[in-house]
């Protein structure tokens, strides 16, 4: 089976934590997920953290600054684009959870190759899965996802 594991550079992640962070996405005419999910728009995603605490990925988003309530701020995830018919039981082999069951426009935050991640299916993804990390772990997460190969029953899920 091949795969590809891309760096993604095209997206900006940004942090809006605080009072009014739910308002200041719908200001900016971004979507406003539930709990622990995610939604897309136009040039990325929104993810939920938490109550009024968004993960905003994606270019040129009127957020507000970090000077009051919302904070926003930048983030320097390493982000990776995984690509291949079997991404998700790829990860699967560095993760305790059945990847093959997040929806296509799916979210989660989760530990591959004792790391934590977040992972994002579907709009974006170009068929595959996002995987984004602390940046300091780039180059480890990058080789632990090169080493693996798919087994069997991995590439037949």
């Amino acid at each position: 089976m091949s795969f590809e594991i891309t760096t993604v550079t095209d997206l900006a992640l940004r942090q809006l934590v605080g009072p009014g962070a739910g308002a200041a996405l719908a200001e900016a005419g971004l979507p406003r997920p539930d709990d622990l999910c995610a939604a897309a728009h136009d040039h990325g995603f929104v993810a939920c953290l938490g109550h009024e605490h968004y993960l905003v990925a994606g270019r040129d988003i009127p957020l507000p600054v970090a000077s009051a309530p919302p904070w926003c701020f930048t983030r320097s995830d390493a982000v990776f684009r995984i690509s291949a018919e079997h991404s998700r039981a790829l990860l699967a082999q560095y993760c305790g959870h059945d990847l093959r069951r997040l929806p296509e426009a799916g979210w989660l935050m989760t530990r591959v190759a004792d790391i934590d991640v977040w992972l994002r299916a579907g709009a974006h993804t170009r068929n595959g899965v996002l995987v984004g990390c602390d940046a300091s772990y780039e180059r480890y997460l990058h080789d632990a996802l090169h080493g693996a190969v798919p087994t069997a029953d991995a590439q037949n899920a």
